[in-house]
């Protein structure tokens, strides 16, 4: 017995997050196995840019994209931060998202997001209740104001609206 405390209770204090991989499905483990993290690929961050690019003629999937922007990740945070809760895994920051886009040719540009016109391109961060675990990208023009606007209900808040534009400009 007092060789298996050394161990345990590395694991008990560093939070949920290593338990997750107990119960992890197939699928998760085969992508994982192969370097990347499925809850990232499926996050928001990911199926966003998907929703822009689209707008935008860019052919990549969510599936893509996601990989990509782990490839580019140096610092391995949600890694990190996953020994905490298994839910930081789908985080994708705003710097690694401005930085993925300009890796695909596009400017990133901050504006205000009444400023939208129906012929722009835009992600936007948006924030609920919980200072935590409500953060959500959405797209325009894929999502309309007032699903924007009530991603999270009256607790929505718009905390950046970023056009994307083509090198030369868009259609």
């Amino acid at each position: 017995m007092k060789w298996v405390l050394p161990y345990l209770i590395p694991i008990l204090l560093s939070g949920c997050g290593p338990l997750y991989y107990l119960t992890e499905s197939s699928e998760h483990k085969k992508i994982r196995n192969s370097g990347y993290e499925l809850c990232h690929i499926l996050s928001c961050g990911p199926e966003a840019l998907e929703n822009a690019f689209g707008h935008l003629d860019i052919n990549k999937t969510q599936e893509e994209i996601g990989k990509e922007i782990q490839d580019l990740d140096r610092t391995h945070y949600r890694d990190i931060m996953s020994l905490v809760s298994h839910d930081f895994t789908r985080i994708t920051c705003p710097l690694e998202l401005f930085n993925y886009c300009r890796s695909q040719g596009l400017i990133v540009q901050k504006v205000e997001y009444e400023s939208l016109s129906p012929k722009d391109v835009a992600i936007i961060l948006l924030k609920g209740r919980d200072p935590i675990s409500d953060w959500h990208w959405i797209s325009w023009p894929t999502h309309n104001r007032e699903g924007i606007e009530n991603f999270f209900n009256e607790n929505t808040k718009i905390i950046s609206t970023h056009l994307l534009i083509k090198q030369g400009g868009n259609k």
